[in-house]
């Protein structure tokens, strides 16, 4: 077989060959790492970069991260299909000469930018528009250097230079410049530089990566003696376990990121976080000189996933930074492992495109499992358990101690996964029953035996991997606290309605946030009092105090609340009132209004108030409507426990601003575990020549909890200070605190390191 990559590298004269690779030699290395770096790291600046973006179009959701991780990895596999056939197809020389134009056309796409007057489609899943958006918008440039790795690296391998014999640390090289993006984009871009000026001086970098790749194509095509390489047989089997080894960690990457994102929030610097420790394992497992060894990472992973196995199923949530830090720790071992597996198996220089090509498929693989057919498959997040029993059955090497023979060891290949199930689902039952509901350790105790009896079985493969399935099958079922009643699954997150055991409620949880809750019968089970609003909307609370005691307009008092929750506020609606809801989320719309669980909306309209409900995201849907035609706007739109980012800007402030009436009051719900908005909120109303009252209501009586009150933080801004003269009076409200050091937000600048709660 001919390899006629290795055979045509000739662009310059055979007189000056030898000169110039004497003079190039030392450079060759230098010239292809610095190269590598330059290429990857653009890559994972554009990523959360043009993320961040497509943020405001859609909610702020964390689903949007994963789908621009999804086409950003399809982007890459073509890439990388592109560099394997045109290599194969056409020999370095001429590819080189392609691999320049390919570079020069996508510089038209330049500077990177949302197409103009795109639009997501309001009341639908925006997953298709978004790919598009993703497509069009920085498609071109992304393709361009997503071919650079496989290509630079089968370059490098044509030059003759020794170390072109196993050119894999250069892909350790390129994950290296990956990662420093990733650390630089949080650290650096984002709370120093504009998106516009971010994409600015990205394209002064793809313009000098350019001239980097031309001097890298001239190099490998000035070689004066190109090496045969050997051009191995692939068995089918073998290929497959590539993209198995390279699926299953882009599956974990993404049911990690989910599950930080929903209860933080949805912005580029935590989603960068779980992909920072996936590119370090590629770095780690790539280097010439391996730092860990393999056989830890083997060894350690079924433990953090076990670890992970009783946080999850335990809903253990505190402290979070412990909580953080298995998940991601797991997610980090289990790359290294599966990676560290695939590096043991990498094949010989003349397959590297070839190799490159089914890891970059089983990324994707990965990333449309969970992006796109698990919530069509799964009404629950059942794709990271899903992940992390397929790591253990596929990657570790476990070692018997005696053969896995004979008729004892088959019985208890199925007596251990049985009885796993059976302590999963008992064992925290019975602790229920003997230490009561309000003794929460116990429980979780009970569900570490569990856990540890699956651990017990980690000697033996298939035995573990059949008891850990199990057990998240069982204790999955019954996760949470109360009994489940309804779960639905959208794009924009998975809602379960759930009937509280301390209390005769129903409540509806985004993740492990409650975002409503409303009394029901204790003997039918039928929703019960909607004319009395609950958590974070008691009337006793700071937006109960402003519903009932703010003047509104003569002859009526429009309310205009951004997140529909399960319509709480519409407690509070009366004959006199026009209420209206803007909602991105069907699946909400659903629950609030069709799905019998709750029934604040129909209530407030046989009671006559005018309720409807707007589709779509609140930025886009409020530019639409008249302006000064509300009396009190509330901004409570919630992804998991944060605001969504886009709707705390200098923009969306002045959206608001002018919707509201002169004597108009905007209200902010801020209460969050993990970041301080309050100082936001005050930078926003101090550029606006706005002033602001706040009221942190987070000492809750025990006799308040019973009748299912939450803790709660509001902001009030009004244009003037008579507006808000009742509230002033009351010791409870406090003046905004001035914050000369807090930069406002706009939809170019936000900076989630300053507001970020350490302790």
């Amino acid at each position: 077989m001919t390899d006629r990559s290795v055979g045509q590298s000739y662009l310059s004269a055979p007189v000056s060959r030898s000169a110039m690779r004497a003079v190039a030699e030392p450079l060759v290395v230098p010239l292809f790492v610095l190269t590598l770096l330059c290429s990857s790291a653009l890559l994972f600046l554009v990523e959360p970069m043009f993320a961040k973006l497509v943020l405001p179009l859609l909610g702020g959701t964390p689903a949007v991260w994963n789908t621009c991780m999804v086409c950003f990895q399809a982007i890459l596999l073509a890439g990388y299909a592109y560099g394997h056939w045109s290599i194969r197809w056409l020999g370095i020389r001429r590819q080189a000469l392609l691999q320049l134009l390919v570079l020069f056309i996508a510089a038209v796409a330049l500077p990177v930018a949302l197409p103009r007057g795109w639009e997501p489609p309001a009341g639908r899943n925006p997953m298709l528009w978004l790919l598009a958006v993703l497509t069009v918008g920085v498609g071109a440039p992304f393709f361009a250097l997503a071919t650079q790795a496989p290509v630079l690296q089968r370059w490098f391998a044509s030059t003759g230079h020794r170390a072109g014999r196993d050119p894999y640390f250069l892909y350790a090289a390129s994950n290296l410049g990956s990662l420093a993006a990733l650390i630089a984009y949080p650290t650096i871009f984002e709370p120093l530089m504009r998106l516009a000026d971010q994409s600015n001086l990205w394209s002064l970098g793809y313009a000098g990566l350019i001239g980097l790749s031309a001097c890298c194509a001239l190099l490998a095509g000035s070689a004066q003696k190109a090496e045969r390489l050997l051009v191995e047989s692939i068995p089918a089997l073998r290929r497959a376990r590539w993209i198995l080894l390279a699926m299953i960690p882009s599956g974990l990457l993404l049911g990690t990121t989910t599950f930080i994102t929903t209860d933080i929030a949805a912005v580029p610097m935590l989603w960068i976080v779980p992909l920072i420790l996936y590119l370090l394992s590629f770095i780690l497992v790539f280097a010439s000189r391996p730092i860990i060894p393999h056989r830890i990472m083997v060894r350690l992973q079924p433990v953090l996933v076990l670890w992970v196995a009783l946080l999850m199923l335990g809903q253990v949530g505190q402290p979070v930074w412990m909580v953080l830090a298995v998940h991601l720790a797991c997610l980090f071992v289990s790359s290294m492992a599966c990676h560290g597996e695939l590096a043991a198996d990498r094949p010989s220089v003349g397959r590297l495109t070839d190799f490159y090509l089914m890891m970059s498929l089983g990324g994707v693989l990965g990333g449309l499992f969970n992006a796109l057919a698990a919530p069509l498959l799964f009404q629950s997040a059942a794709e990271y358990p899903i992940a992390l029993i397929a790591a253990c059955a596929l990657c570790p090497r476990f070692t018997p101690a005696k053969p896995m023979t004979g008729l004892r060891e088959r019985a208890l290949d199925v007596i251990w996964p049985a009885a796993a199930g059976a302590l999963a689902w008992g064992m925290p039952r019975a602790a229920a029953a003997v230490a009561g509901r309000d003794a929460i350790s116990l429980p979780i105790l009970a569900m570490g035996i569990a856990v540890m009896f699956v651990g017990a079985a980690i000697p033996r493969r298939g035995r573990f991997v059949a008891a850990l399935a199990v057990l998240f099958l069982v204790a999955g079922a019954d996760a949470g606290r109360g009994r489940v009643q309804l779960v639905r699954r959208s794009f924009f997150g998975i809602h379960r309605v759930v009937r509280n055991p301390d209390g005769p409620f129903n409540d509806i949880y985004h993740g492990t946030t409650v975002h409503g809750r409303q009394f029901v019968d204790s003997i039918t089970g039928m929703p019960a009092q909607p004319t009395v609003a609950l958590t974070y909307y008691a009337r006793s609370g700071p937006i109960g105090q402003v519903l009932t005691d703010l003047p509104a307009s003569p002859g009526s008092k429009r309310i205009w609340v951004v997140g529909l929750g399960v319509g709480s506020l519409a407690a509070y609606a009366d004959r006199s009132t026009q209420l209206t809801y803007f909602e991105i989320d069907p699946a909400v719309r659903w629950i609030a209004q069709d799905s019998g669980y709750f029934t604040f909306l129909k209530s407030a309209q046989d009671r006559g108030a005018n309720v409807r409900i707007v589709m779509g995201d609140a930025r886009l849907t409020l530019r639409q409507a008249a302006s000064r035609s509300c009396d009190i706007l509330v901004v409570d739109a919630f992804s998991g426990d944060a605001i969504p980012v886009h709707l705390l800007t200098r923009q969306a402030m002045s959206i608001y601003l002018d919707k509201l009436d002169r004597k108009g009051i905007l209200a902010f719900h801020i209460s969050n575990m993990y970041l301080d908005l309050l100082p936001i909120c005050s930078a926003l109303a101090a550029d606006a020549g706005c002033v602001g009252l706040y009221r942190n209501d987070l000492e809750v009586t025990p006799a308040e909890v019973a009748e299912g009150k939450s803790a709660s933080q509001w902001v009030v801004i009004a244009r003037d200070k008579a507006s808000l003269a009742k509230l002033a009076n009351d010791p409870r409200w406090r003046a905004l605190p001035s914050t000369p050091a807090a930069r406002v937000w706009t939809d170019d600048f936000s900076n989630i390191l300053s507001v970020f709660r350490w302790r």
